[in-house]
Order: structure tokens, then C-alpha cells, then sequence
């Protein structure tokens, strides 16, 4: 069971947030907020107007969901111009703590032409399709269970959680930190990963499988690799890779226990890199900013941690605190 949040961690949550409004603010005046209780849908934004706010659906139109608030399933409706998936036109779709993008299992939510951010404590639905010119950021939030990326998006993962192994054909995945606990699956992928924490994976045809490492080992063998040096791996059905990603977590693919899964016909390449593993909003440097950070990513991701890669799944605890801090404790050299 969660605990209730202390006023300490309620006024990060709090500051965070207003930072990130701020910095949105201070690009674009095109807005929409979206407050609790209140909830956007596909008629306000192309009729431009929601509660007494006037904006324009553009490439610089920015949509807060704030605690409380959400936009509404989009695409698949009367009020969809054109097929499926509802064109945000360049618009960004914010979801801030508590925002929520939502979906169900029998009402999903179809999103094309956007940049979508989920920050820490903002999520989407169940169901929520995202296909074509998409960036998805992964800031801390939740991209829930049943939803798919799909051709022509990229995903960008530094804090937060996919909980879906939905990652359709032709689409990117750029991970140096959360976590994908069902793994990663499907073909003609490209993957870059150097951080985080990932499950049970199936590679399939045509996939394009970066690892970004500190040291790697295949097969039992270790790979002696100088500094930026990159190698090809052959992907063989009894593959097993153990590294320590760039950022010092752990990576395992483990196909000769079948634990994970491939097709002979990827590729493989594995570069000698190191970052700070406890530099979490990627500023260089490990301060007061980051300690925020991991504080409300461990308060609002009460069943999986973004520091716990032992055990996909199990609660957040005392071990996971404890990495945090020999990582902050290491800086960055």
C-alpha cells in the first residue's frame, strides 16, 4: 500500500511541476489547461476553445494536463476529420503529476503529429495508440498497459515506466533510464539503450539492437573494448549478453535459458560508454535537482522503482534507496 505523501515530497512534486510550466509558458502564450476535474476533448480543440480559453491547434500550441485533469479519447469519433488517428497538427500534450491521457480497453484513444510528455506522476490510459511523426517523452510518468507505439515514433526514456511491450514495427526507442518491465518486442526496431531496467525480450526481424555499456560479456566471454569502441554481435539462438549499461545498471539477455528471445536476422552492436547513472535530469552533474527527482519518481512508482532491476515488479525498498545513493555518491567524472 502507497503512503501518504509528507509535505516535503508533495512541495517537489509541486515545484516540479510549476518549473516545467513555467519553461512551457515561456516558448509559447498558444496554451490550454486543463484543471481538475475538467476535461479536454476532441470538440474543444478543434473548435479552439475550452472554458473561456482561446488557442489555436498548431505546431506551437502547448496542452497542460495538470493534477486532476484530462484529455478526453481522441480519434475513432464523429468529430475526427479524417480515419483513426486524431492529427494534433505539431501540437505538445503535457502531463504533468496527476494528468492523465486517457484510454480504456474498449474506447482507445488514437494520436498522430504530437510531442507527448509524461512527466513524473502524468500517465496515459489503457489503449492509447500513438502512430506517425510522434515523440513520446518519458520523464517519470506511466505509458499504461495496452498502448501502442507504432510506426513513425520515437520514444524517448529517461525517467518512468512503459507497461506494455506494444512497441510496434519501424518505431525508436531511445532508454537511458526507467523501466520497460515486460521488455521489448517486435520487428524492424531500432533500440538504443544505456540505461534502465528491462524485462523478458523477443527481438524479431529486421530489429537494430544498440547497447551503450560500461563493460559487456557474451556468452561467458568478456569483450575488452577501449573507450568509444564499437563491436558487432552475432545473434545466435543461444545469445547470452551480461553488461553494466553506461549508466551502471545492470543488462541481461539471456536466450540459451530462454528467458529472452531473438531472430537471427538483427543486428547487434554493443559501444563502450559511461554516464552518470544519478544525473537525472541529464544536466551533467549530480545536485539537489536530481535528489528531487528520484524522491517523487520513488513516491509515485510504489510497484516498480527505476533503480530496481533485480526483481521486475517487486516494491520499491530500503536496496533501491541505497543504489541511488552509491550512484549520487560517484558523481560525475
Amino acid at each position: 500500500m502507497q503512503q501518504p505523501r509528507t509535505f516535503f515530497q508533495k512541495a517537489l512534486i509541486a515545484s516540479t511541476t510549476l518549473l516545467a510550466t513555467l519553461n512551457t509558458s515561456a516558448i509559447s502564450q498558444n496554451e490550454v489547461n486543463v484543471y481538475e476535474g475538467e476535461i479536454l476533448t476532441a470538440d474543444h480543440i478543434l473548435a479552439g476553445e475550452f472554458n473561456g480559453q482561446l488557442f489555436t491547434l498548431d505546431s506551437t500550441l502547448m496542452i497542460n494536463l495538470f493534477e486532476g485533469g484530462a484529455l478526453e479519447q481522441v480519434g475513432a469519433l464523429p468529430s475526427t476529420p479524417e480515419g483513426f488517428l486524431f492529427d494534433f497538427n505539431g501540437a505538445t500534450i503535457n502531463a504533468f503529476n496527476g494528468g492523465l491521457i486517457m484510454g480504456t480497453i474498449f474506447d482507445s484513444s488514437y494520436i498522430t503529429n504530437s510531442t507527448m510528455n509524461l512527466y513524473i506522476g502524468g500517465r496515459t490510459g489503457a489503449d492509447v495508440i500513438v502512430e506517425g511523426n510522434m515523440t513520446v517523452n518519458l520523464l517519470g510518468g506511466l505509458f499504461g498497459v495496452h498502448g501502442n507505439l507504432q510506426e513513425g515514433t520515437t520514444i524517448n526514456m529517461s525517467l518512468g515506466r512503459i507497461s506494455t511491450d506494444q512497441i510496434g514495427s519501424r518505431a525508436m526507442l531511445n532508454m537511458s533510464g526507467g523501466v520497460i518491465p515486460q521488455g521489448i518486442s517486435g520487428g524492424f526496431n531500432v533500440y538504443h539503450i544505456s540505461g534502465g531496467c528491462v524485462g523478458p525480450s523477443i527481438l524479431n526481424f529486421g530489429t537494430e539492437l544498440n547497447l551503450y555499456v560500461r563493460d559487456i560479456a557474451v556468452n561467458s566471454t568478456p569483450l575488452e573494448l577501449a573507450k568509444g569502441e564499437s563491436v558487432s554481435i552475432t545473434p545466435t539462438t543461444d545469445l547470452m549478453m551480461v553488461a553494466t549499461l553506461a549508466n551502471g545498471q545492470p543488462y541481461l539477455f539471456d536466450a540459451q535459458s530462454g528467458r529472452d528471445g531473438l531472430n537471427t536476422n538483427i543486428t547487434i552492436t554493443a559501444t563502450q560508454m559511461e554516464t552518470c547513472s544519478a544525473d537525472l535530469n541529464g544536466d551533467g552533474k549530480t545536485d539537489f535537482f536530481d535528489i528531487s527527482i528520484y524522491v517523487q519518481a520513488f513516491q509515485t512508482t510504489p510497484t516498480v522503482g527505476e533503480y530496481d532491476c533485480n526483481a521486475m515488479g517487486s516494491n520499491n525498498d530500503f536496496f533501491d534507496v541505497s543504489a541511488f545513493i552509491d550512484a549520487f555518491g560517484d558523481g560525475c567524472n
